[in-house]
């Protein structure tokens, strides 16, 4: 499974790219929103994990850049979040069809089994 990793934290971006590699995914990260938006018909990702805690505003638009881009309607979408998510940015991201959301703090075991189960 291909997999990108949109964080402007090194830390997030770096745990998450080691711990899904390490787990077979194929990863590639980007710290800059619109250069993983760029690299999307190139990459073809299977799935797309981007940090609300680093870009609040810009993970909502990938729902819909996604469905208007026919090659990428299947493409899954995690939200990686704080533990203060605003409790409507939940139901936002529910309504925009987010796949998956989990908490900064949430376990690797946990982070990969439920990717797996996407």
């Amino acid at each position: 499974m291909k997999v990108i990793v949109i964080s402007d934290d090194d830390n997030s971006r770096l745990r998450l790219k080691r711990l899904l590699e390490s787990n077979g995914f194929e990863v590639i990260s980007y710290t800059w929103f619109l250069k993983a938006i760029d690299n999307l018909d190139e990459i073809e990702p299977d799935l797309i994990i981007i940090s609300a805690i680093d870009f609040p505003r810009h993970w909502k638009m990938l729902p819909s850049l996604l469905s208007v881009l026919e090659s990428k309607k299947n493409t899954k979408l995690v939200l990686y979040i704080s533990d203060d998510f605003d409790k409507f940015d939940l139901e936002k991201a529910g309504f925009l069809g987010i796949n998956c959301i989990f908490p900064a703090n949430l376990s690797d075991n946990d982070i990969v089994r439920g990717i797996k189960q996407l």
